[in-house]
């Protein structure tokens, strides 16, 4: 493996489990504690140190764009505490009326001084859940059979890329500079994977190629319940971390939130349905630290081996052909 230099510069990064059941995320009686739970387990995160503090998927349930007090409440959230954060929220697109023509299931990034600086939206969906293939010839269908099914799209973000999140009293000149300098940088460049896009290496890797230093993956497995779901969920967001060699810091919703390793290793986890806050301090990846073999080539190993699988498959079949003439011939 890639590993991370020993003087890598390092972010305290911390993570906010609320513990959201499902059935009550989008209850809009519920909601006013579960704001109140993330800001007071932001300020604890705060508290121990953290710069970055990562909010689930979809732990606020608002148009965040259009609900002016909730976008107060978080920017002076980020204001009393000195931290950055990224939002789990939804996303939108307006038309000239103001009418919402598009919803996303979104990262909000918020600089410390209360600056909405960067919204991600995740690009690889859900089939079924976040939307229905095939609405017009399967809706009737998929509804009357089976329940969760996604009564209205969501729309795809454009594709997988990296967000510079600032940074509370970090070195100016950059992360190099930090490194040099034995200090926080100003700024520090995040790949943040939304739930699903874990599954998918390829996307996860070009996270690192856009230049990410560290994984913020956000997700909401609380549809799981209390099976072995979240644990297998959180193995292989330990191979995007061993694959990319990003530290991951994961916030789950209702766990497992987890700290990660550049070599896929478990620093720290929580236990699920419970409220938690985790921090830690997080090397970040720098030019120096080079890349892994996978995040330069990708997937070229694997479709060299189908290649190699195929050719050998061929040359074996003609040679049993081959053996069955020749024995046809000599009985002949």
């Amino acid at each position: 493996p890639v590993e991370i230099p020993a003087d890598a510069p390092r972010v305290r990064i911390g993570a906010v489990q609320g513990n959201v059941p499902q059935d009550a995320k989008w209850v809009r009686e519920r909601f006013a504690t579960t704001l109140a739970d993330y800001e007071e387990g932001t300020r604890v995160a705060a508290e121990q140190g953290a710069r970055l503090v990562a909010w689930p998927e979809s732990a606020i349930t608002r148009l965040l764009e259009l609900d002016g007090a909730v976008r107060e409440r978080i920017e002076a959230l980020a204001r009393s505490t000195g931290a950055a954060l990224v939002v789990g929220s939804v996303g939108s697109d307006t038309d000239a009326l103001g009418r919402v023509t598009d919803y996303y299931d979104s990262a909000f990034a918020v600089a410390p001084d209360g600056g909405w600086v960067d919204r991600y939206d995740k690009t690889h969906l859900v089939p079924f859940g976040e939307y229905l293939p095939l609405r017009s010839l399967l809706e009737r269908i998929a509804t009357a059979i089976a329940t969760g099914i996604a009564r209205g799209d969501v729309t795809a973000g454009e594709r997988p890329r990296a967000v510079d999140v600032p940074l509370a009293g970090g070195a100016a000149d950059g992360i190099e500079a930090a490194r040099a300098a034995g200090r926080v940088p100003a700024s520090v460049r995040i790949g943040i994977p939304v739930c699903y896009e874990l599954l998918f290496p390829d996307l996860v890797r070009r996270f690192a190629r856009d230049g990410a230093s560290v994984l913020v993956a956000i997700t909401n497995d609380a549809w799981y319940g209390r099976t072995g779901a979240p644990y297998q969920f959180l193995a292989m967001t330990a191979l995007r971390s061993a694959e990319t060699g990003l530290w991951t810091v994961r916030a789950a919703n209702t766990g497992v939130s987890a700290v990660i390793d550049e070599r896929g290793r478990v620093r720290e986890e929580t236990r699920i349905f419970e409220p938690a806050v985790l921090v830690a301090d997080v090397p970040l990846r720098t030019a120096a630290g080079g890349a892994t073999p996978y995040v330069r080539f990708g997937d070229v190993f694997a479709y060299g081996c189908y290649v190699v699988a195929a050719c050998a498959g061929l040359v074996a079949r003609r040679g049993a052909a081959r053996s069955a003439g020749g024995a046809d011939a000599a009985e002949g």
